[in-house]
């Protein structure tokens, strides 16, 4: 896996987590007829004034973004204990219609191979607008930012919840969880 960290102005552009999804899959091959955020296991988060990519293969952003990429292939231990840090969309579907819930009850739901404790919390909603079928939709879009500490429980299935995410949202930069030794 590769991690890239691109330095982005918050006060350029509209802000809006679609136009940062715009950005980091400028970093990427198109496909046919596979999503191409799938295809390579792109996530991404906003982390204050830059922007984390991580990817299966590595991005090749044009020059006149400041960019920098590393491998990135995470060693977790049983037992061991983690910081971390995820960005997730805290929603529950109820006939059909999604609804926001209590970020650090949804996470503790889901199963992450480790034992979470949550030590900072920062929600943010913010009004996205979708494309479908030649329409144009607005939509809250809830964003959970969670810091804390994680014991490894089951290494194989965090690992897992690392490279391919965790919850709903993805392309709005939910989704990645990031983990460092304590």
């Amino acid at each position: 896996m590769y991690l890239t960290k691109l330095c982005i102005s918050r006060t350029r552009g509209s802000g809006l987590s679609s136009s940062f999804h715009k950005l980091v899959m400028w970093g990427f091959p198109r496909t046919d007829g596979l999503n191409p955020r799938q295809k390579w296991g792109v996530l991404h988060r906003v982390d204050g004034r830059f922007l984390l990519v991580q990817s299966q293969i590595e991005p090749v952003f044009p020059a006149l973004l400041e960019t920098q990429t590393k491998v990135y292939s995470p060693v977790l231990e049983l037992g061991r204990s983690y910081r971390f840090r995820l960005a997730i969309n805290p929603v529950k579907q109820f006939k059909g219609r999604r609804s926001p819930v209590d970020p650090v009850t949804w996470l503790e739901s889901r199963d992450l191979g480790a034992k979470l404790e949550v030590c900072n919390l920062v929600s943010t909603t913010a009004i996205e607008k979708s494309r479908r079928g030649g329409r144009v939709a607005s939509f809250p879009l809830v964003v959970a930012t969670l810091d804390g500490v994680l014991e490894c429980t089951d290494p194989a299935r965090l690992k897992e919840c690392i490279v391919n995410g965790v919850g709903r949202g993805r392309a709005y930069g939910c989704g990645l969880l990031s983990v460092v030794r304590v």
